[in-house]
């Protein structure tokens, strides 16, 4: 029993050397550079819920802000694009004065109005295939964003699981402590 607790002396020794470089090559440091360990900060024991962790990660990471901003500008130029379909209506009006207006035939005030209706009629599908496109590139933006959310959703889930392993791991190592 005497050698196998020994040889278990070793490995963890061994183990150890090894986190210790792992340590220093993660931090990008001499992996021979002497790491001073220190005693870990309690877990607060009243984390967070998950639910608000998730809440406050959406409302704080810039990439579902910016996935949030794109959704209403795809849906602008979508509507642009649309306008392109109706008919337009164009009126001008001019009025010009000549106070020097003498003679037969010359008048004094001019006034003159044009109105002009433009009605797409036939433009072989452009506009359309535009608008169509415009619709996809908005609903493309929408399932960014739902992609977007989900993603940070996982990474707080899986960092708040990783929380609780850890906390119960160090719970189990301390049980073993008190009855070593």
């Amino acid at each position: 029993e005497l050698k196998v607790a020994e040889q278990e002396r070793i490995q963890a020794r061994n183990g150890l050397a090894l986190a210790k470089a792992s340590f220093n090559h993660a931090l990008s440091r001499d992996t021979g550079a002497p790491v001073q360990l220190v005693a870990p900060d309690a877990i607060p024991k009243d984390l967070p819920s998950l639910e608000e962790l998730i809440e406050a990660a959406k409302a704080a990471r810039p990439e579902v802000r910016a996935a949030q901003h794109a959704l209403p500008l795809q849906k602008s130029i979508r509507q642009a694009r649309e306008r392109q379909l109706l008919p337009e209506l164009n009126i001008t009006a001019t009025m010009s004065r000549d106070p020097q207006a003498r003679g037969f035939g010359s008048e004094r005030d001019t006034i003159s109005a044009t109105a002009v209706l433009s009605v797409p009629i036939f433009d072989a599908g452009r506009v359309r295939s535009i608008v169509d496109q415009s619709k996809q590139d908005e609903e493309q933006a929408h399932i960014a964003l739902q992609q977007t959310i989900l993603a940070v959703e996982l990474e707080v889930r899986q960092a708040w699981l990783d929380v609780v392993a850890a906390r119960e791991a160090v719970e189990t190592a301390a049980k073993g402590v008190e009855v070593a």
